[in-house]
């Protein structure tokens, strides 16, 4: 919209910009057209939950303003759709990058039109750069065996022989007993989960529960814990440290 000057201002009666954005505020207050795009919108299984829900919002928020009082032609639909989708793989394609793993790296994401056809939706600006399509990162599921000390161990008969030796154990003064954490410790490697929406069966005591054994102190840090969904999940990892045999 231009900036407003006089050369906008009628010499006639007309609604001041605070009485039409309540009316606005009111209409839109009053309308819920979440179903109505529910029903009708058909999305690619790229789309995770969350890019579902603003996916959907997004649509939501154009036939509030665009079609107050009716439906919108499939044309129209369909194109509201791929904005609100380009509009989402924008913002997952910067956290796909920024991430070391692959969480967001679902970015193909796509629509099907009314005549069945599935379309993907690309951002212009960085549908041809590699460095977003194909980010490089450090895939925690390949990590390398930590590297073996090489000494040379000379004979008296032969030349001198590359001997690999293994990390050090566990020494015994970390627990009593020290031969069953030796064991827990060398079960335990970094790991990375993805846990899709939807998805059930995964605990703290699961996933977090074998690197807690044995631990004499645990460090927590985080700079946001004030919401009540981040409080409920402090405790039960509390809960799960309670639980969890020293």
């Amino acid at each position: 919209m231009p900036k407003n000057s006089s050369e906008f201002l009628t010499s006639r009666y007309g609604f001041i910009t605070d009485y039409l954005a309540e009316a606005f505020h009111y209409q839109f207050k009053h309308t819920n057209r979440y179903e109505e795009v529910s029903k009708r919108i058909r999305l690619g299984k790229s789309i995770e939950g969350r890019d579902e829900k603003g996916v959907k919002k997004t649509v939501c928020a154009f036939l509030k303003i665009l079609h107050p009082s009716g439906t919108p032609t499939d044309e129209e639909f369909e194109e509201y759709v791929a904005y609100a989708i380009e509009s989402r793989r924008r913002v997952k394609e910067q956290m796909n990058k920024r991430k070391p793993d692959d969480e967001f790296a679902h970015i193909n994401l796509s629509y099907f039109k009314a005549n069945g056809d599935e379309v993907i939706v690309y951002c212009p600006e960085s549908k041809d750069a590699l460095a977003t399509q194909e980010p490089a990162r450090r895939r925690l599921n390949e990590l390398q065996a930590p590297p073996t000390d090489v000494v040379a161990v000379p004979t008296a008969t032969q030349a001198p022989v590359a001997v690999a030796i293994a990390p050090s154990p566990v020494p015994a003064a970390i627990s009593p007993s020290a031969p069953v954490m030796e064991a827990i410790f060398a079960e335990l490697k970094e790991q990375h989960f993805t846990i899709l929406y939807g998805d059930t069966g995964h605990s703290y005591e699961s996933i977090l529960g074998p690197y807690l054994r044995g631990a004499k102190a645990v460090v927590i840090e985080d700079p946001y814990i004030r919401l009540q969904h981040q409080i409920q999940n402090f405790v039960r990892f509390c809960e799960t440290l309670l639980k969890t045999p020293r």
